[in-house]
């Protein structure tokens, strides 16, 4: 019976280590996913768009579009995007479950993804530092989005996946924090580099691209880029929104991690004769680039509502595909308007997938200049998905404000983990957007309390300037070098070293971290982590050249 009694407890304990062995991140249901592009920031006038302007009762998920891989290494690729960062991270003061990841590849760059799934060892690496740098960036979790990856690349993208999965999981036993979260942008063609079996046992969602199944790639007919359904002819008898996601089901990814994406832009042609403007009618090419977003046949949503209000222009909702144009004498557009929208979120919603999302949050009417108030597409999403929602005061003064100009910046080693959580709430400096003096972020429309980050010392942004003159002599060829051993991160330190991260000790879980003005930051490695003296960055201490699995040092 004692034995009986034993056996049944180990295996109680052994289940409970089972179930415990890390924390999946937790996820607000349905999905309502939001992809916010750091590139927006750079439009000119009205059309800008920051943090400031997002509405974060919206979104379940926030994805950042884009970081990028450096030398294997995931890393920022905007001059600010730490401060963007540390603004996202705020919002979760009242909207704690709001989640916020960071996307990699996209059309321009994906070659990188190609590159870091090519070995083993590049996966490792990269993998090492999505953990140290999310950690962190205090972000929650990381977005694949390969476009696209062929059946020569099926197998190294599903290894990518693999090592990513297994290092978060790793971490969160060895941290005990929750998971980070591993996410994917797919296409809407579902074959060729996808192995959907691997996706289902790695992904928490996959974001899956409905949109773009017609554009100005065909120049010479018009037709609707995100049909909910197939059309009797043309191009639209062979895709459409719902035909994408069953085929998603078919390769075996779980319907519940089928998140629907929802297009906040649309496609427009040249109408080649203005009394022909039916599905599949003749063009004489895309229309003209937009005013704010540069792209020969692509419209924001923004711009479209407000030109075909101004122009007068025709609307024609087809029931086959259940998806709405508008034409007036050479223009035609193929859009998405607050009722197909609220049409498509019900459909997902009663299909049973996870959830949909947006691309993106720029190209909503976020300001409200066409009359349905803020966001109203990403509103109807809330609507069908939550209920009523309480719209948030429009915190922009100024439409003439001139887009942000980047300053040069200086090439620094990816940065790591800190133990300690810092608490302390900061108080901003901003530029308004109707001057150009900088004022405080007091007020309360437009108040946010910005995290900062986990090192409490780290500036809010790098100063990558030289250090003033001060009469001191600071040439390495003059400077005492420091002494062999265990070394202290101290303004001496960072006077011989120069900008950069340097170990201060061997196996050791900190390290020091030298701005270009020779001021030092004491960084520290956690979930078990050490500092990795010829890679640059916190590693696992098996990959740690000379150090043991409990040789890391704290003193």
């Amino acid at each position: 019976m004692l034995f009986s009694l034993l056996r049944l407890s180990s295996i109680a304990l052994l289940s409970v280590e089972l179930i415990t062995a890390y924390n999946d991140p937790v996820f607000e249901l349905p999905h309502r996913g939001c992809y916010y592009t750091n590139w927006s920031q750079y439009r000119k006038g009205k059309a800008r768009f920051t943090v400031e302007d997002i509405d974060p009762a919206l979104c379940t998920y926030i994805v950042v579009a884009f970081g990028k891989i450096d030398n294997n290494s995931l890393t920022t690729l905007e001059w600010n995007d730490e401060v963007t960062f540390r603004e996202l991270v705020g919002l979760k003061d009242e909207h704690p479950r709001l989640k916020i990841l960071l996307s990699v590849g996209g059309w321009t760059l994906s070659q990188q993804l190609i590159a870091v799934s090519s070995t083993a060892e590049n996966r490792r690496t990269f993998a090492i530092s999505a953990v140290s740098n999310l950690r962190y960036w205090e972000l929650d979790g990381l977005d694949i989005d390969w476009e696209y990856p062929d059946a020569a690349m099926k197998h190294q993208y599903s290894e990518l996946l693999l090592e990513l999965r297994s290092a978060f999981e790793k971490e969160s036993r060895q941290s005990g924090q929750a998971r980070l979260a591993l996410a994917a942008a797919v296409h809407f063609t579902s074959d060729g580099g996808y192995d959907g079996r691997v996706l289902n046992q790695t992904l928490d969602f996959v974001n899956v691209m409905t949109y773009d199944l017609h554009g100005a790639w065909v120049k010479d007919k018009v037709g609707h880029q995100a049909p909910l359904f197939k059309g009797p002819f043309g191009a639209h008898s062979k895709e459409s929104v719902s035909a994408v996601a069953r085929a998603w089901e078919h390769l075996g990814v779980t319907k519940s991690k089928l998140v629907i994406g929802l297009p906040m832009y649309g496609r427009g042609w040249q109408l080649t004769d203005s009394g022909r403007h039916k599905l599949g009618s003749t063009a004489k090419g895309p229309i003209n680039a937009s005013n704010f977003t540069g792209e020969a046949g692509a419209w924001p949503y923004f711009e479209i509502c407000e030109r075909l209000r101004a122009d007068n222009a025709t609307y024609v909702y087809d029931e086959n595909i259940q998806a709405e144009y508008a034409f007036t004498a050479d223009f035609w557009i193929g859009y998405d308007d607050r009722a197909t929208i609220l049409a498509k979120t019900k459909w997902a919603k009663s299909s049973g997938y996870g959830g949909v999302y947006v691309w993106d949050l720029a190209q909503d009417d976020f300001l409200g200049t066409c009359g349905l108030g803020p966001f109203p597409l990403l509103g109807a999403v809330h609507e069908v998905l939550v209920g009523p929602r309480q719209w948030k005061h429009a915190t922009r003064t100024s439409t003439t404000a001139s887009p942000l100009t980047s300053p040069s910046t200086t090439t620094t080693p990816f940065p790591t983990i800190p133990t300690t959580q810092a608490t302390t709430s900061t108080t901003v400096t901003t530029t308004s957007r109707s001057s150009s003096t900088t004022t405080s972020t007091t007020g309360a429309a437009i108040t946010r309390r910005i995290q900062p980050l986990r090192q409490s010392k780290v500036p809010a942004t790098r100063n990558t300037a030289q250090p003033r003159s001060t009469g001191q002599l600071t040439s390495k060829s003059i400077l005492p070098k420091p002494s062999i051993g265990k070394q202290v991160c101290d303004k001496s330190f960072c006077l011989w070293t120069g900008p950069g991260s340097f170990a201060v000790g061997k196996c050791d879980v900190r390290y020091c971290d030298c701005d270009a003005g020779s001021n030092p930051y004491v960084r520290e490695c956690i979930g078990g982590l050490v500092y990795d003296t010829v890679s640059k960055y916190c590693n696992w201490q098996e990959n740690v050249e000379g150090c043991t699995r409990f040789s890391s040092s704290r003193n």
